[in-house]
C-alpha cells in the first residue's frame, strides 16, 4: 500500500492514496512528471485548478468504482 498523498483541489485539500489518484489518467501523467515543469505546486502540493466540490465524486469514484448519482 502506498503512502497518503495530499493535493489542492481548487484551494482545498484532499488526502487519498497516491495510487488512488494514479488510477486516472489526467492525475496519473501530472504525478508521474510526464508533464514535468507544468504542473503547479502550492504548499508543496500539486494544484488543479477545479472545482473541490467536484472533485470529492471523482475521488469517491476513483475509490469505489462506483458513479456517483446525481
Amino acid at each position: 500500500m502506498t503512502e497518503p498523498f495530499m493535493i489542492n483541489v481548487g484551494g482545498r485539500s484532499f488526502t487519498t492514496l497516491k495510487s488512488t489518484l494514479e488510477q486516472s489518467p489526467f492525475l496519473n501523467a501530472m504525478l508521474s512528471n510526464q508533464w514535468a515543469g507544468s504542473t503547479c505546486y502550492v504548499n508543496g502540493m500539486p494544484f488543479v485548478d477545479r472545482s473541490p466540490l467536484l472533485f470529492e465524486h471523482i475521488l469517491d469514484f476513483l475509490r469505489s468504482s462506483v458513479p456517483p448519482i446525481f
